[in-house]
């Protein structure tokens, strides 16, 4: 068997193993709703949302854990240390502009090259990257940002931003000039 077919079978197989649950629970969930009875909330473990974000799959919010709103504040804070380690400080302008990538980039409107893209404005005030990743890609950032920081003695102003689209999260690190 050539490799495209091996993995347009494995990429089925894991869609599919995903997806049947999902309706389940999309049917149970309804069920319960339908009996006006106070519906238990299925969580799906984040391995899973991450293995259907890598796939294609888009799993609905409400099988979504909260645990989203955890990673991007710990995300956002960490990073924020980091660069206040490395000798930037945090301006309340860049971080408006740095909420507004974000926000372009949970609505759709950034392109990204790999796992980074820019915002669509303030490109002449400063620059910055958006970053997305997945719930593991997210821990595994921060991991990284609690090392060692290297310290620049020319720190410029920064912000920070994330936001959330299904199960991919955004960070935005904007530095003015």
């Amino acid at each position: 068997m050539c490799d495209k077919v091996r993995f347009m079978k494995r990429r089925f197989l894991a869609v599919a193993a995903i997806s049947i649950p999902l309706m389940m629970l999309t049917e149970a969930s309804t069920a319960f709703a339908d009996q006006a009875r106070p519906s238990a909330q299925f969580v799906l473990p984040n391995e899973v949302v991450s293995l259907a974000n890598r796939y294609g799959v888009l799993v609905p919010e409400r099988f979504q854990s909260t645990h989203n709103a955890d990673i991007r504040g710990r995300l956002k804070q960490a990073t924020e240390k980091h660069l206040t380690q490395s000798g930037h400080h945090l301006d309340p302008k860049a971080t408006k502009i740095a909420r507004e990538w974000a926000d372009q980039a949970a609505d759709g409107k950034v392109e990204f090259y790999g796992g980074s893209g820019k915002g669509n404005n303030h490109l002449d005030e400063g620059t910055g990257n958006i970053y997305r990743f997945d719930l593991a890609g997210a821990e595994e950032h921060i991991k990284w940002l609690g090392g060692t920081a290297n310290y620049s003695p020319d720190g410029r102003p920064f912000g920070v931003a994330t936001a959330t689209k299904h199960s991919t999260i955004f960070l935005v690190e904007y530095f003015l000039n």
